[in-house]
């Protein structure tokens, strides 16, 4: 089979998964590729910060220069964690390329209303800390919880059911849910309803912005709910995923799995950064172009490809791709509407329940009445990093397990936050900083071109300088999940490889919520679409090859 060139767009994991599983197909479909990625670092929304938390205090270390006593420590302003029970993809590729960066998470949550009228804590994987009767949720309201999200979970999943519910918002389930409920458990219902369901629904950052959580497709919903966070047909509460936070952020586990894929396939992977892709897609090949590099005479040189696989979100598909899109491929990528969303580390208080006892890994608002857009969450970082845990990672001579706490388990480290479109302005001064004479250090591995083209530069920077960090904040966009997004992900399937098997789709928005296991589980596919349309079009070219000769 002929050597294949191929570019990805986008060098998130989609991107990443892509090339991994066309490289491991080597035997069977031969090929070079290209990443492009616009940013300057690699990941996606796999975003992680260094934050300066100030300087530690500290007698032994009294003879340390000023500056090399900060404590810092790191904020993941996207993609944080991951369920190490049904991420068995990622899994298995992070055991392959010797990843183990990651430890269990504090799987906590508050629901709580800003003025502190309504508290519910979930304290079922509380291990290190007190729970306070008062403000947990009470065993009925779990048992309630925990039975509803059962019978959904069965909805969706079981065969005879799924069809039924297929176009089912979550409010017309919840509905014909509560009908069903005697009078008492119908008033228990609606409590779980008002308190639990929907603002979590409300903090997930597909949340669509204009139904809320009622109007949200039920299938997509609780798609996420049993990948990300353990739910399944079974009832009891809570459900215990092993969900494990990264120990030197998202992006390690990027990086990683680059270096990787660079190191194993040197001679076959080129990972371009800072690179505007223009795409021209024709029957013959494909062309891009990126922009010229500031002072640079002319225009870097257009390369060409036999195919392009768009892992990018589909608006900017859209953008990038100037010619070769049929008009039903524009309107599946037209139904795909997108959020933008803001992340903010920080020490601001005012974003949580008055009662800081009552603070947890995740703090979900409830919103009464409020406007639902943007949806919004807040991560206690100590929890979320689980600073209060006990690990036996090490052993004595003897073998026997020891003991050893993190080194932020003890009084006078300061709690630090990461918030989702804050529901109130943070205030300048409690924004967090990176390191004086740092910038947020981008990640990502890059090589040149083939033909010496050098790394684009930047067209987005960010630093800080000799005497003042830069704040953390991050801005980021997300697919909105609703009927028209499932739809376009049905639609796909139909029209990928476009009108001349060259032009294809993966990335988030194109697989349930896009978390990392639906990427990878898409690129999967993906590559395998792929692979037959080749084998059919060298069955063609070799069937006119022996018509040609036999002429």
């Amino acid at each position: 089979m002929k050597k294949q060139r191929i570019a990805i767009i986008g060098g998130g994991v989609s991107g990443l998964a892509v090339a991994y599983n066309l490289l491991k197909k080597a035997t069977k479909f031969d090929c070079e590729i290209d990443i492009y990625e616009a940013n300057d670092y690699l990941g996606g929304n796999a975003d992680t910060a260094l934050v300066d938390l100030g300087e530690i205090k500290d007698p032994l270390l009294a003879d340390t220069p000023s500056n090399e006593r900060h404590l810092i420590r790191k904020a993941d302003l996207g993609v944080d964690d991951l369920n190490m029970d049904t991420y068995k993809r990622i899994v298995r590729i992070m055991d392959e390329i010797g990843f183990k960066d990651y430890r269990p998470l504090e799987d906590t949550a508050c629901f709580f209303t800003l003025n502190g009228s309504k508290v519910l804590t979930a304290d079922g994987e509380l291990q290190h800390g007190t729970s306070d009767p008062k403000i947990a949720i009470s065993d009925e309201l779990a048992s309630t919880y925990s039975k509803f999200m059962a019978a959904a979970a069965t909805a969706i999943k079981d065969e005879e059911q799924k069809e039924k519910y297929k176009r089912y918002t979550v409010g017309r389930y919840v509905d014909e849910y509560i009908k069903q409920a005697s009078g008492e458990d119908r008033v228990m219902i609606e409590e779980m309803r008002d308190c639990l369901l929907y603002p979590r629904i409300n903090a997930m950052y597909f949340a669509d912005d204009v139904t809320g959580p009622a109007g949200m497709p039920l299938r997509a919903v609780m798609r996420y709910y049993i990948i990300q966070e353990g739910f399944t047909n079974n009832d009891k509460y809570p459900p215990k995923p092993k969900r494990n936070y990264f120990l030197n952020g998202a992006q390690a586990w990027i990086d990683k799995l680059a270096e990787y894929l660079l190191d194993k396939h040197d001679d076959k992977l080129n990972i371009i950064r800072n690179a505007q892709a223009s795409i021209r897609v024709e029957k013959t090949q494909v062309t891009i172009s990126v922009p010229p590099r500031p002072g640079a005479l002319g225009l870097p040189e257009p390369q060409s490809y036999h195919k392009v696989v768009m892992t990018c979100h589909a608006d900017d598909a859209m953008r990038a791709i100037k010619q070769g899109m049929s008009q039903g491929m524009i309107n599946i990528l037209d139904k795909v509407r997108y959020t933008n969303s803001i992340a903010v580390a920080h020490t601001f208080a005012g974003v949580l329940a008055p009662d800081r006892n009552a603070w947890r890994t995740y703090n979900v608002l409830i919103r009464e009445g409020q406007a639902i857009h943007p949806y919004s969450m807040t991560y206690v970082m100590n929890r979320h990093r689980n600073d209060a845990a006990v690990w036996y990672d090490e052993t004595n001579a003897h073998g026997t397990p020891v003991m050893k706490t993190t080194e932020f388990n003890k009084a006078g480290m300061p709690q630090y936050f990461v918030t989702l479109n804050p529901c109130v302005p943070i205030p300048d001064e409690y924004v967090l900083k990176t390191p004086k004479g740092e910038a947020r250090k981008p990640a990502g591995y890059f090589k040149e071109f083939k033909n010496g083209e050098e790394m684009l530069p930047g067209w987005r920077q960010l630093g800080g300088d000799e005497d003042e960090g830069q704040p953390v904040i991050g801005w980021f966009k997300h697919n909105v999940l609703n009927f028209d997004c499932l739809d376009a992900q049905e639609q796909l399937a139909d029209l990928q490889g476009g009108d001349y098997m060259n032009l294809y789709f993966a990335g988030g928005w194109t697989r349930g919520a896009g978390l990392h296991e639906e990427c990878w589980e898409m690129a999967e596919y993906l590559v395998e679409v792929l692979t037959q349309h080749e084998a059919l079009l060298q069955g063609k070219h070799r069937h006119n090859e022996q018509q040609e000769t036999t002429c």
